[in-house]
C-alpha cells in the first residue's frame, strides 16, 4: 500500500505538515518495502484549487491513503472521487505518523475537518453543513477557531499586526515606505467623445458612503437616467430605490461538459486548466464547476473531442424603475466568483446618448476596473482616517492607470484628521462635496432612506455636484 504524507521536509523525520493542498513536500511510503519518495508540492503557491491538484498528484503517484493535518472541503472530494482515503489530525513525524496507521491506530475520516470555504453555499453544500463547529479554544485550535472568542481575535489581530511592521523593517513602530510618500498621483484629462455621460462612484474600501452618494445623486437629477448596480457581490442600491421591477435577465456562462465514453484521460484538459478546476488520475476525471473561469481552453487541447460545451447560470440582473431613473442590478449567485460576466452584460446596457450612474464594488479588483475603464468621470469616495486615506490613494492610483478622470468626495467629514485633503491639495485632485459627519444621516441609512430624501437641502447641494462633474468632462 502507498500512503501520501503531507510534510515540512523532504525526508521521513520531517514534521507533517498540518496543511494538505499548500503542504511544503508530499512522502509517498510504500508500505510494503518502505520505499520514500518524497515530492516538492508545485500547487503551495496556486491562486485557486490547490488541494484539488495536491488531490491528483498524489493519486497519479499511486497514493491509496492519505495522511495529513486538515484537509478542506475541495481536496477531500477530489481524493474521495479519485479513490483515495484520508486520514486527518496527523501530527508529530511523518515516520512516526506511518508507524502509527501500519500498527491500526489512525481511522478513516468521513468528511473534512476545515469548514467550507466562503465561495459555497452552505444551504446547497452537505460538506459545509457536516463539517464540525470550530472547538474553540482548545490548544490545537486553528485560526478560524482562534476568532470564535473576543481575546483570541484581539490577539490574531495583534500577531498580524506585529508581522506585518516586523516586514517593513520596523518592528513595533508604525511606518509608511518611503516611496509611496513621494509618489505623485496626476489626474487624467478625458474628452468625451458622446453626448451622454457615463458616471462611475468608486471607493478604495466598503462602508464609506459610495452608495449614499451614488443614489442620492440619481435622484437629485432632473434627466432620465440609467442606474447600473455594478456591486454584484454585495448589490444594495435597489433597498434606497425601491424600483418596481419589470424584468430578470439570466447571465450564463459556459462550462465544460465531458463525455467520458471518448475519454482516455490523458489529462490535457488538467494540465491546461489555470484555475484547477478539473483533476484527472487513476482512470478517473473530477470536475469543479464553480472554479472554472469559461476560458474553454480545454474544449481545444482535448485530442479526442471528448469536452463540449454547455452552460449554467452565474447571476442575473433585475431590470426595473422608480419615476425616470431605470434601474440595473446585477447580482451574483451565492457560492459562485467569477463577476466579470454579469458586469460584461450590465456594461452593453449602459447608453451613450444618456447619463448612467454606476454604483461600483469597493476597492480596485478586477470588479471594479472592468466596470470603470470606459467611464467619462469617476467621484472617488473616501472618510478621513488613515484607512480612508490608504485606499483613496490606491484608487487614485488604478483610475491615473486607467486614464479616466476623477475627483474625491469625502463622507463622515470631521471624524478624523485633514491628510486626506493634504493628498488631493498636493496632487491638485478636487475635492468636489464633503458631507458632514451625522448620526442622523446613518440613522435614515439604516432605514433605507436615502440622503436627499431625508432633507430636501442635499437636492440643490447633488445638483451643484453634478455640474461641477459636467465641467471636467468636455
Amino acid at each position: 500500500m502507498k500512503l501520501a504524507i503531507s510534510a515540512m521536509e523532504g525526508h521521513i523525520n520531517a514534521e507533517v505538515d498540518p496543511r494538505f493542498g499548500r503542504a511544503a513536500f508530499f512522502l509517498i511510503v510504500d508500505t510494503d518495502t518502505m520505499a520514500v519518495q518524497a515530492i516538492r508540492n508545485p500547487n503551495l503557491e496556486a491562486l485557486l484549487g490547490a488541494g484539488i491538484q495536491s488531490a491528483e498528484l498524489v493519486a497519479r503517484e499511486g497514493a491509496e491513503v492519505v495522511l495529513t493535518g486538515e484537509c478542506g472541503v475541495y481536496a477531500f472530494d477530489a481524493l474521495s472521487r479519485l479513490g483515495v482515503k484520508v486520514v486527518t489530525g496527523v501530527t508529530g513525524r511523518v515516520a512516526d505518523a506511518v508507524r502509527a496507521f501500519t500498527k491500526g491506530n489512525s481511522s478513516f475520516a468521513s468528511e473534512p475537518n476545515v469548514a467550507c470555504p466562503p465561495t459555497c453555499s452552505a444551504a446547497d453544500c452537505s460538506a459545509c453543513q457536516s463539517a464540525p463547529a470550530p472547538s474553540g479554544k482548545d490548544e490545537g485550535a486553528t485560526e478560524a477557531d482562534a476568532v470564535s472568542a473576543p481575546e483570541d481575535l484581539e490577539r490574531l489581530i495583534r500577531r498580524i499586526t506585529e508581522e506585518v511592521l516586523k516586514r517593513l523593517g520596523q518592528p513595533g513602530a508604525r511606518t509608511i515606505p518611503e516611496a509611496e510618500t513621494q509618489e505623485k498621483i496626476t489626474v487624467p484629462s478625458k474628452k468625451k467623445l458622446h453626448p451622454g455621460l457615463i458616471l462611475a462612484i468608486v471607493s478604495g474600501k466598503g462602508g464609506t458612503g459610495k452608495t449614499t452618494v451614488a443614489v442620492s445623486l440619481a435622484l437629485s437629477l432632473k434627466e432620465p437616467v440609467n442606474f447600473l448596480d455594478c456591486d454584484v457581490e454585495e448589490p444594495n442600491a435597489h433597498l434606497f430605490l425601491l424600483p418596481r421591477y419589470t424584468d430578470t435577465r439570466m447571465v450564463p456562462v459556459s462550462v465544460p461538459v465531458f463525455d467520458l465514453n471518448r475519454c482516455d484521460y490523458c489529462g490535457q484538459c488538467a494540465d491546461f486548466c489555470r484555475f484547477n478546476a478539473i483533476a484527472v488520475a487513476n482512470g478517473k476525471l473530477v470536475f469543479f464547476e464553480e472554479l472554472c473561469r469559461s476560458c474553454e481552453g480545454c474544449f481545444r487541447v482535448c485530442p479526442k473531442d471528448a469536452i463540449s460545451e454547455g452552460e449554467r447560470e452565474v447571476g442575473r440582473i433585475k431590470v426595473g424603475e422608480t419615476g425616470a431613473l431605470r434601474f440595473y442590478g446585477g447580482e451574483l449567485h451565492v457560492g459562485e466568483q467569477a463577476v466579470g460576466p454579469i458586469i460584461r452584460q450590465l456594461k452593453t446596457i449602459q447608453d451613450g446618448k444618456e447619463i448612467n450612474i454606476l454604483d461600483c464594488a469597493p476597492g480596485v479588483g478586477p470588479a471594479v476596473l472592468s466596470s470603470v475603464w470606459d467611464a467619462d468621470f469617476c467621484l472617488l469616495v473616501t472618510e478621513p482616517t488613515p484607512f480612508g486615506l490608504n485606499d483613496l490613494k490606491l484608487s487614485a492610483k488604478a483610475l491615473e492607470m486607467l486614464g479616466v478622470p476623477f475627483g474625491v468626495i469625502i463622507n463622515r467629514d470631521g471624524i478624523g484628521d485633514d491628510e486626506v485633503e493634504r493628498f488631493c491639495d498636493d496632487n491638485e485632485i478636487p475635492v468636489l462635496l464633503k458631507i458632514s459627519h451625522d448620526p442622523e444621516i446613518a440613522r435614515g441609512y439604516a432605514r433605507g432612506i436615502p440622503l436627499v430624501r431625508q432633507d430636501m437641502k442635499w437636492i440643490p447641494i447633488f445638483q451643484r455636484l453634478w455640474e461641477a462633474v459636467q465641467e471636467r468632462c468636455v
